[in-house]
């Protein structure tokens, strides 16, 4: 880990990781406030390297860590890797919104429950089958 960034390597990815020529997204940092933040990510090879301008001491990383999470992060094989979370701070009691994990605009989201190939993140709708 350097100062502002955290890199992660991950195993069995069968060649390597792809975003399928997007930029890789739903991944979150928090720094020892706990307080998360959507950041870039840039994958080379098997490694993830992770940095935040507003996060400069980052400690922890989740990835698809939502109840809908916007994600697109594959093995060379096409398979999609699963949420992961490298802290291990209490989560809440019953689910819900937490103060401390960006949550997007639900309302932005709703034609996605209806219609897979809406419009709700920007050209797709984010999901694996786009």
């Amino acid at each position: 880990m350097k100062e502002n960034q955290i890199v992660l390597h991950f195993d069995h990815t069968s060649g390597g990781l792809t975003s399928k020529n997007r930029p890789p997204v739903g991944f979150v940092l928090a720094g020892g406030d706990k307080k998360f933040a959507f950041v870039e990510a840039k994958i080379e090879g098997e490694t993830v390297i992770f940095s935040s301008p507003t996060i400069t001491k980052p400690v922890a990383v989740r990835y698809g860590w939502a109840d809908l999470p916007k994600v697109n992060l594959f093995n060379a094989k096409g398979l999609p890797m699963s949420p992961f979370r490298t802290d291990g701070w209490p989560l809440p009691e019953a689910g819900g919104f937490s103060e401390s994990q960006p949550t997007p605009d639900a309302s932005s989201c709703w034609a996605l429950v209806h219609d897979a190939q809406s419009n709700c993140y920007g050209k797709s709708s984010g999901l694996p089958f786009d």
